[in-house]
C-alpha cells in the first residue's frame, strides 16, 4: 500500500511485534540501502525479504519516484538471479 505507516496493516504489525522486521526511526521498514533487504529487530538483514516502495519511507525519502522504484526493483532482481545462478547477460 502506499502509507507509510506500518502498525496499521496486521502483517506488518505482527512481523513488527515478533522482532521479524525493523521500523525506521522515521518511519516505515528499516532496510539496507546496498541490497534493499529488511533488518529483522536485532538490526541483522533477512535474506529473500527485500522492500522498495512507500513502506521505506525513512530509509529512503524519494519512495514514489517511478524511476527510485524501477532502479531498486532492478537491484533485487539482479540478486535474485544471481542468487538462483542465471547468467544476466
Amino acid at each position: 500500500g502506499q502509507s507509510k505507516n506500518i502498525e496499521i496493516n496486521t502483517l506488518y504489525d505482527n512481523l513488527l511485534k515478533h522482532g521479524l522486521i525493523r521500523k525506521n526511526i522515521i518511519g516505515g521498514l528499516d532496510v539496507a540501502k546496498t541490497d534493499q533487504l529488511c533488518f529483522d529487530g536485532n538490526g541483522k538483514t533477512i535474506p529473500g525479504l527485500y522492500a522498495i516502495g512507500p513502506k521505506t519511507l525513512g530509509t529512503y525519502i524519494n519512495v514514489n519516484s517511478a524511476e527510485m522504484l524501477s532502479i531498486k526493483a532492478e537491484c533485487i532482481a539482479k540478486q535474485l538471479i544471481q542468487q538462483i545462478g542465471v547468467s544476466s547477460k
